[in-house]
């Protein structure tokens, strides 16, 4: 399980958040409430950051995936 901060944002979206976790690779890709993001940009093996979209839930899961297959997952909150 990792973390986001911040982990709320307005219903509109256009919030950068950075992910944090474990191991991740250099060509992760991130999954927001379903729908894989094309702004991502991975800092380090522990950081991602990302924009997020426009959102209808109150409560969206975001999960990271490695090529190799290792997955991170988490929530973010809209306010």
């Amino acid at each position: 399980m990792g973390r986001v901060e911040p982990s709320v944002g307005p219903i509109h979206g256009g919030t950068e958040v950075m992910v944090i976790g474990e191991n991740f690779a250099d060509n992760a890709t991130v999954s927001f409430g379903g729908e894989k993001l094309t702004d991502v940009k991975v800092i380090s093996a522990t950081e991602i950051v990302i924009i997020t979209p426009p959102m209808d839930a109150s409560a969206i899961d975001i999960f990271v995936r490695n090529p190799h297959g290792a997955l991170v997952a988490t929530e973010f909150l809209r306010s």
